[in-house]
């Protein structure tokens, strides 16, 4: 089998190859395990309807200390629970949907 990607990537394998060399169950237990894994990955922010000061800053491309600074002063909307602060990422698209419509001068 002849694999796709660089070192230290996830391997990719030819799915011409999977067809010839893998029996079909082989074949639904490997699909099935790279679909669970990729959903492990994916679904524990995806599932959450708040980001961490630290996520929204990664997601803006902005360094963590300038991010709270912003929530701070209220440019980023944000909830407080306890010590914890949070970004909920619907008020967050909509500011960035907002800033989309706004030109700069």
């Amino acid at each position: 089998m002849t694999s796709k990607g660089l070192p230290g990537d996830s391997v990719c394998y030819d799915p011409q190859d999977l067809k010839q060399n893998m029996s079909e169950l082989q074949r639904k237990e490997y699909l099935c395990t790279t679909k669970a894994q990729e959903l492990k990955v994916l679904s524990p922010v995806q599932r959450r309807s708040t980001l961490t000061v630290e996520e929204a800053a990664e997601m803006l491309g902005l360094s963590r200390a300038f991010t709270y600074e912003a929530v701070n002063r209220g440019e980023i909307p944000s909830i407080r629970i306890g010590r914890r602060i949070l970004v909920p990422k619907v008020a967050l698209e909509r500011l960035l949907n907002s800033a989309e419509g706004q030109q700069v001068q």
